[in-house]
């Protein structure tokens, strides 16, 4: 009764929240953040337990859980409220958005299409070199698992990892092909569908969900227009969809064999879409077992990032990622996909008052993003915006700060480099746009 109660209490929180922010923006707008970032809580901390209590589950691998949700709820919502203040103290651009986009000269434009299909044709040679090493066939992967699959994968070690990050820069590649290149689109869209089925393939679900979402959502900001309800209720019915596909197949794709469509049903869709966000379970553990069984971090996440940017290649035994670390330290061993939300990692490193500064910071940033970045003509920034509105899945459910650290770093890198790059004319260099 006493978690009942506690989920209603978060809910209203969470509706209260949402109510206050249409009154005072006085419309709903789609592109911004904090919707997202809201309905992604509602589903990790209100639905996702409430499930496992209409089912009577109260562990995990024999490690009690939900006799911290009291504890796990109250550190969440002290959390959300600093979010919500953070964005509250950020003062909103009162400059009209620009509808209209710069034109770039001829010069910049052939530039950033030449480095755009350098950058996608590196991205995806390195990517393949690296599933080609650990044993997985191309055919497989561009087939989705129907050709190339007639054999289990034999999977090979190789310090060569740090090569299947580069996937992550197909993204930028593939929306500066959408954004820049107005003649050729079928080869644009053979591009985009050979690194949506690569990460599909891959089990890259971050990397997928951005390949496929981000065009959508640049396509709106570009043009300075928003979906329809009922645009917006298919992307999310396809989305949802695409997640529970690819929760039932991964293993069966990582494994090289082929994908047998009759295991699809609902029950198997609930179940994949149950494992994207039950992810409460290790945060709630987390509230309970810190600091009395597991030490604080105390900022060594971040020096964890320098850490996994050391290749295997020349640091073959170095250390696990600490959300590892905690997993095996909770329930004795880790497993692939294991992780809790952002604000986990935000308590696992400071405690509560760390909580409530990375969550202001947190709210601060997103409501900065969304003032500045969408009044502007810049398609180079659009983008950013775009891919960083679809990374806020992984951003608030998947808490690692090195895995933050290396998204950032070869999915928006390469923008913020050709924006140092490219040879602009003078005059957009000082435009009102660029200015932004």
């Amino acid at each position: 009764m006493v978690n009942v109660l506690c989920l209603f209490i978060t809910s209203v929180i969470l509706g209260v929240s949402v109510s206050a922010h249409i009154i005072t923006a006085r419309k709903i707008d789609v592109m911004d953040p904090f919707y997202l970032i809201t309905g992604l809580y509602f589903l990790v901390f209100v639905w996702a337990p409430f499930e496992w209590i209409k089912i009577g589950q109260t562990d995990y691998q024999g490690v009690e859980v939900m006799e911290y949700l009291p504890r796990g709820n109250a550190v969440f919502i002290i959390g959300y409220i600093s979010y919500i203040l953070g964005g509250f103290f950020c003062k909103k651009n009162r400059r009209k958005a620009e509808n209209a986009l710069l034109e770039e000269d001829r010069q910049a434009k052939e530039f950033i299409l030449r480095y755009a299909l350098i950058l996608l044709v590196f991205s995806l040679l390195c990517s393949l070199t690296y599933f080609t090493l650990t044993g997985r066939s191309i055919m497989m992967m561009l087939s989705f698992g129907q050709f190339g699959a007639d054999k289990p994968v034999i999977y090979k070690n190789t310090s060569l990892l740090f090569l299947s990050c580069f996937l992550r820069s197909a993204v930028p590649a593939i929306l500066l092909l959408f954004a820049y290149r107005k003649q050729g689109r079928v080869t644009t869209y053979l591009c985009f569908a050979a690194v949506a089925l690569i990460s599909l393939s891959s089990g890259s679900r971050n990397t997928a969900i951005l390949v496929i979402l981000s065009p959508i959502i640049y396509h709106y900001v570009s043009t300075g227009t928003r979906p329809k309800k009922r645009t917006i209720l298919l992307v999310l019915f396809i989305m949802f969809i695409g997640v529970c596909i690819i929760g039932i197949f991964r293993q069966n794709m990582r494994a090289g064999t082929r994908i047998d469509l009759s295991v699809v049903d609902f029950d198997a869709m609930m179940k994949a879409f149950m494992y994207n966000v039950e992810i409460f379970f290790p945060f709630y553990n987390l509230t309970g077992m810190i600091p009395k069984d597991i030490p604080y971090h105390w900022g060594l996440g971040f020096l964890n990032i320098v850490i996994q940017f050391i290749p295997h290649a020349i640091w073959e035994d170095k250390p696990a990622t600490l959300g590892k670390t905690a997993f095996e330290a909770m329930y004795g061993s880790s497993f692939g996909g294991s992780a809790y939300p952002n604000i986990g990692e935000f308590y696992y490193e400071f405690g509560i008052l760390g909580t409530i500064v990375c969550m202001f910071i947190f709210g601060y940033a997103t409501r900065k993003l969304y003032y500045r970045m969408l009044k502007t003509g810049d398609r180079l920034q659009l983008i950013t915006y775009s891919i960083m509105l679809g990374y806020l899945f992984q951003f608030v459910c998947r808490g690692s700060i090195s895995s933050w650290a290396i998204d950032i770093v070869f999915m928006f890198g390469p923008i913020w480099l050709l924006k140092m790059i490219v040879p602009r004319s003078k005059e957009y260099r000082h435009s009102r746009y660029d200015s932004i």
